[in-house]
């Protein structure tokens, strides 16, 4: 496909790069563009994370429906706006080397930010 995105279930996704000569540029996709649906899964509401699963297993037919706006995707971007939702766990977990990881009790309440820290799926900033 060959876009990058940024934000996700609180402002939407939003193409933050596009690949020379790939699909999504010879077809007109922009950085600032949000990303309405694609194929047949609607964007609205979806994590970062959700998104970017969805985009890495799609086929060779794509339909994808975008509306620019460069003035949301900068304010998204300038302001490192994405994810935003809270979870509750329902098991403990002590860790054990990895400084970035948090211990928690069940029934802990999590704020998460970002559902691809680092850009790596199944990474989520949370804080409790």
């Amino acid at each position: 496909l060959g876009i990058r995105v940024i934000g996700g279930n609180q402002v939407g996704i939003f193409v933050s790069a596009v690949q020379e000569d790939s699909p999504a540029a010879t077809h007109g996709i922009r950085v600032g563009d949000r990303l309405i649906s694609v194929n047949s899964q609607q964007m609205h509401g979806v994590t970062r994370e959700q998104a970017v699963e969805y985009l890495l297993g799609l086929g060779d037919e794509v339909f994808i429906k975008v509306e620019h706006a460069p003035e949301e995707f900068a304010h998204v971007r300038n302001n490192q706006l994405g994810d935003n939702f809270y979870i509750r766990t329902h098991f403990a977990y002590q860790k054990r080397t990895n400084r970035i990881e948090l211990n928690f009790q069940a029934g802990d309440i999590f704020h998460i930010t970002d559902t691809l820290f680092g850009g790596s799926i199944g990474l989520w900033q949370a804080t409790k």
